[in-house]
């Protein structure tokens, strides 16, 4: 049975009525659809700058990175009630080919991380621990962390979070000044 879509449906999701539900709709797909082509657009852009440049990156971070993807895809995969080495098996693919496979994506992201580091640096975009510490912090109230909770998280998700921040500047700042 599908519930009529009229003011007491949208109550339930704490609007007003149905043309605040309407609204709130459409809005978000207005944002789903800019940050797509926003994401669309810094990739040409990380693109242009990786193919323009040499960047080096040791075999040791390769090796790390398609490690951490194999994880990422096994994980992913979890959620389809398969894991990567039933993948595999339906495949017909080794570990060793797969990793393979995705070696090219995986050198790709860390040529962008080289990138967004230098123009971190050279435009002083690093993270700042106020920054970290906000942004923590609305994990922290998002997910209900009592204190220890969120003495953990800072702990164990420091470096995460800063290199996060640092690439979301980054971003600002190419799409900004870039012509």
């Amino acid at each position: 049975m599908v519930p009529e879509l009229n003011d007491d449906f949208a109550k339930q999701f704490g609007l007003e009525n149905v043309e605040a539900l309407r609204n709130q709709i459409e809005n978000s797909m207005n944002m789903e659809n800019t940050d797509k082509k926003m994401g669309e657009y810094l990739q040409k852009v990380y693109d242009s700058i990786v193919s323009s440049s040499t960047i080096d990156i040791e075999d040791e971070k390769i090796e790390n990175r398609l490690n951490e993807m194999v994880a990422y895809y096994d994980k992913a995969m979890g959620q389809y009630g398969t894991n990567l080495e039933g993948y595999l098996q339906m495949t017909g693919l080794t570990m060793e080919a797969f990793k393979e496979q995705i070696k090219l994506e995986a050198v790709k992201s860390l040529q962008i991380d080289a990138v967004t580091d230098e123009i971190a640096k050279i435009e002083n975009l690093l993270a700042s621990e106020e920054e970290f510490e906000e942004v923590a912090n609305n994990y922290a109230r998002y997910y209900s962390f009592n204190e220890e909770q969120t003495k953990q998280f800072k702990e164990t998700r420091k470096d995460e979070l800063l290199k996060e921040i640092t690439r979301q500047k980054v971003s600002q700042f190419l799409v900004l000044n870039n012509d």
